[in-house]
């Protein structure tokens, strides 16, 4: 179809969209520089402990969401240093609940159903939960958009690099469960991707082949969302075929515009704006 869509009049049609969600306003925020309102609006949802919540009348915060936060207001930088200060603070102490030597004690004995290493941990959804692939992708981004250090760091690359699927890709948590090999899901992959590009020539096999994943499971799909997702994480590692699946991108917006919800119509906009990185590398 080689549709054209220009980034403009996206932007015209999101500053008319409304963000209910946490996720809906950092999407929105990083898409539309210069909105301040926004950045501010990010800023007061959050909760007196320092985190986020996806919800405003749901305050339980989750790693996710204040990772989220945090990297959609390192773009702006407009965030007093005591919001973003207490959000690394929220982060630094909610930890996976297999770092806890019991838990290890538990995986490495008795639990052994789901393959991973439970020294290696990253951040969990909600605290006293495991470790997921997406808040400590997140998580991960934030530190480095605000050029933050972090003991915690290089144990969660770890964690992500240990729960690789066999071949390639990332499932929501584990690469195997029950002696099953999990299957690979292209958002979460597209986010770990993105938070290990530090990892691109220690880890270059691995990575190369879960862009390879990437683009076997993009070239077909009409997932705006995933499409997105996808798009950003390629052109962070300069792969050629993101600029096909931006036109597959392209192709798909245009397709569904009028129904395209906040979250999607954001993403798009930041894929197929010229700053297309702008989830990758704040």
């Amino acid at each position: 179809m080689n549709q054209q869509i220009d980034p403009a009049s996206l932007a015209g049609i999101l500053r008319n969209r409304p963000a209910i969600t946490l996720e809906e306003l950092a999407f929105k925020s990083v898409a539309l520089p210069g909105e301040d309102y926004l950045s501010a609006a990010i800023e007061k949802r959050q909760l007196p402990d320092g985190g986020w919540s996806e919800h405003a009348a749901v305050p339980l915060p989750n790693a996710y969401s204040t990772g989220l936060a945090l990297l959609s207001l390192a773009r702006s930088r407009k965030a007093g240093a005591t919001s973003v200060e207490n959000g690394f603070q929220w982060l630094s102490k909610t930890v996976g609940v297999e770092s806890h030597w019991l838990w290890k004690w538990k995986f490495r004995f008795f639990d052994t159903k789901v393959r991973f290493d439970p020294s290696k941990s990253g951040w969990p959804w909600i605290p006293g939960t495991l470790s997921w692939v997406a808040p400590t992708a997140v998580s991960l981004l934030a530190h480095e958009a605000w050029g933050r250090t972090s003991p915690r760091t290089a144990n969660a690359r770890e964690m992500l690099l240990d729960r690789c699927c066999k071949g390639g890709g990332w499932n929501a948590g584990n690469a195997e469960a029950f002696g099953v090999a999990l299957t690979p899901h292209p958002d979460f992959t597209a986010m770990a991707v993105m938070a290990l590009h530090h990892e691109r020539l220690s880890h270059a096999a691995l990575l190369a082949s879960s862009l390879d994943y990437l683009w076997r499971c993009l070239s077909t799909a009409s997932s705006v969302y995933s499409l997105s997702l996808g798009v950003i994480a390629m052109r962070a590692y300069s792969d050629p075929r993101a600029a096909r699946l931006n036109q597959r991108l392209a192709d798909a917006v245009v397709k569904v515009l009028p129904n395209l919800a906040t979250r999607e119509l954001a993403l798009a906009k930041i894929a197929l704006g010229s700053d297309s990185s702008g989830v990758s590398n704040p």
